[in-house]
């Protein structure tokens, strides 16, 4: 529920798509684990979303949900020699991740999207730190931005496509959920 607590004492939703650097077209390369294979995560995203039509907020698709573990860079400004350096360490350094499971939900947000949270978070933020070393090792401590607010696990079901009063939107989520129903459970693997 902190996540939830979190996100009902934003006064403004910004949006999503203007974000520093970001411009039309421009596209980046992340680790995100997806959740094609593991549908547990649609049906109540999908029941949220029809919940939530509203039109500052963009759904995600079945196909895009994900869990945004890290970003590495945008791709005019990385070649294929350093993303392989970056992809050899985190192979590495991830290589002894044990499988762990997920339990997905309640509902939640931030200032630009609406997601559902995901416990517990160690697992999430281990594979985070790992990555965030292998980047490190691989292009230099230059090449690591760590957000000042920290990481919060979380699964994005919908975006928020313009700067808006956050209050209406926390509104209909509250009634929403928070809850998304029972939590899914997800293994890694």
């Amino acid at each position: 529920m902190d996540d939830w607590h979190h996100f009902a004492s934003i006064d403004r939703l910004d949006n999503h798509w203007n974000r520093p650097g970001w411009t039309p077209g421009r596209r980046s390369y992340h680790w995100m684990p997806t959740f094609q294979d593991a549908t547990e995560p649609h049906t109540p995203a999908d029941r949220c979303q029809r919940r939530l039509r509203l039109p500052v907020l963009d759904s995600v698709p079945p196909d895009g949900l994900h869990l945004t573990l890290r970003r590495l860079a945008f791709t005019d400004q990385i070649g294929r020699a350093d993303i392989g350096r970056a992809v050899e360490q985190t192979r590495a350094r991830l290589a002894g991740t044990k499988p762990f499971s997920l339990t997905v939900g309640p509902l939640a947000g931030s200032s630009g999207a609406l997601h559902f949270s995901v416990l517990p978070w160690a697992p999430p933020v281990a594979i985070r730190d790992g990555i965030i070393d292998a980047i490190t090792a691989a292009l230099g401590p230059a090449a690591v931005v760590v957000k000042p607010h920290g990481f919060r696990p979380h699964i994005g079901i919908a975006y928020c496509n313009s700067r808006t009063d956050a209050h209406p939107t926390a509104h209909l989520a509250a009634k929403t959920g928070p809850e998304p129903g029972p939590g899914a459970q997800l293994e890694s693997g």
